[in-house]
């Protein structure tokens, strides 16, 4: 990495306005004791928030401390991993290094095939905790290397700050998961994409969280009721005719709510977005209309040892940009060549099951997954109506350190026409977390 890169991130990390999203710690592990020096970090403390991707990967909860910046009252956490990936497809697929089984060609396409080598899911995050008399204050940056052009660039995930008790209210703002997704649903997988038919969205946002909580357990973890609201990044995604100029715009940001229960057995969460979808194209008049959806989530976990259950449902219209399967292919609608817009409606699931054996050192996990669009009349015979995803992995941690792990994938695309492709991937990794 080059020098340029670390100046860049370095004051972005110090300087973000921040929120508080310590995961399941009920006081601020990061404040500095009068002799100068941060103290040890209570043993169930993890500097990852806990609205993020837990089941894929939490930060070292036995971290033995913070680092105190010198001649400050800050503390600052350093942490990721660096992983390797050896995959290999039996057939064509669009994506060497990540499994998007939207890019699978249909009819005879080019594409990757075989063997590929990829570190690019190698993440770094950087976390800073600083005390103030209103309230406490985060900050927390993480990258990794997958460009969204592409290529093995820094790429930026989360670039946030909080302000606020963690359990108490408190608020978000810059980059990180929408609040219309629930991360913590996203199973343990070696793949970098998440499965087809789950909403999964990394983008700007402001966020209230309000929690109505029981007291915390010895472990920190909260019980009770969340709600959150939240305005965020709009980006709409149609499709326009070839040879047609036209910008995507929304004269509203996205709004979101959400309320979530954590219970003694996991958690269920229900969220809600009401957006506009509008074109503008570069000869005619605009077009506008409304977008909507709604999200389901769950995870149920202890009744077998520490084997867990995961399931994801939702959908709506004017909102294929928010599932991971249909983001980035403009289809949230279609400008017709007549000027009217046509906006799609979507359905997507996911369900997940991981056993853990062997003291925990071994897990299995299988994963199915779909999502399916309607509406598409404003489409051609070629595009995208369905997609399917189905996968197993086995994990095997020696240590709490290391891990290494296969994993089988198998995607299906199905276009308006009928017409489909697949691919066949297996997958090996190896993970070192510091």
């Amino acid at each position: 990495m080059e020098a340029t890169s670390w100046r860049r991130l370095a004051p972005l990390a110090l300087l973000l306005v921040p929120t508080a999203a310590r995961a399941e710690t009920a006081t601020p592990p990061a404040a500095v004791s009068s002799a100068g020096a941060a103290p040890a970090v209570a043993p169930d403390t993890s500097p990852t928030p806990s609205f993020f991707d837990v089941n894929k990967y939490r930060a070292d909860p036995n971290n033995p401390g913070a680092i105190r910046i010198p001649g400050t009252n800050v503390a600052i956490y350093i942490g990721g991993f660096a992983q390797l990936d050896v995959m290999s497809d039996l057939n064509v697929i669009g994506n060497p290094d990540q499994f998007v089984v939207a890019s699978v060609p249909v009819g005879g396409g080019t594409g990757n095939t075989g063997s590929e080598l990829s570190a690019r899911q190698t993440r770094l995050f950087v976390e800073t905790d600083a005390p103030w008399n209103v309230a406490p204050l985060l900050a927390y940056v993480e990258v990794d290397f997958f460009d969204p052009q592409n290529q093995s660039n820094l790429h930026i995930r989360h670039a946030f700050g909080a302000l606020g008790h963690a359990n108490g209210v408190h608020l978000v703002a810059g980059q990180t998961w929408t609040a219309f997704m629930d991360a913590t649903v996203l199973p343990s997988a070696l793949d970098y994409a998440a499965p087809v038919g789950v909403i999964s969205v990394l983008q700007p946002q402001a966020r209230l969280v309000v929690p109505f909580h029981r007291p915390p357990r010895a472990n920190g973890q909260s019980l009770g009721f969340e709600w959150l609201v939240s305005v965020e990044a709009p980006a709409p995604q149609i499709t326009t005719p070839m040879g047609v100029q036209a910008t995507g715009y929304a004269h509203w940001p996205d709004a979101i709510t959400a309320l979530r229960w954590n219970h003694s057995h996991g958690h269920l969460l229900a969220s809600a977005l009401f957006r506009q979808v509008g074109i503008l194209p570069a000869m005619g008049g605009r077009e506008a209309t409304v977008g909507y959806g709604g999200n389901f989530t769950g995870q149920l976990t202890g009744f077998w040892g520490k084997d867990e259950v995961l399931w994801s449902m939702g959908g709506g219209r004017a909102i294929a940009r928010y599932f991971n399967g249909t983001a980035g292919f403009s289809l949230d609608g279609f400008l017709q060549p007549d000027g009217e817009l046509s906006v799609t409606s979507i359905a997507g699931g996911m369900l997940s099951y991981t056993h853990f054996l062997a003291s925990d050192r071994f897990s299995l996990g299988g994963i199915g997954s779909l999502v399916h669009l309607f509406d598409l009349g404003g489409g051609s015979d070629t595009t995208l109506k369905q997609l399917q995803y189905y996968g197993g992995v086995v994990q095997y941690f020696p240590n709490r350190r290391l891990m290494f792990g296969v994993e089988y994938l198998y995607g299906q695309r199905e276009n308006r026409n009928g017409a489909s492709g697949f691919d066949n991937r297996l997958q090996v990794s190896s993970q070192v977390r510091f």
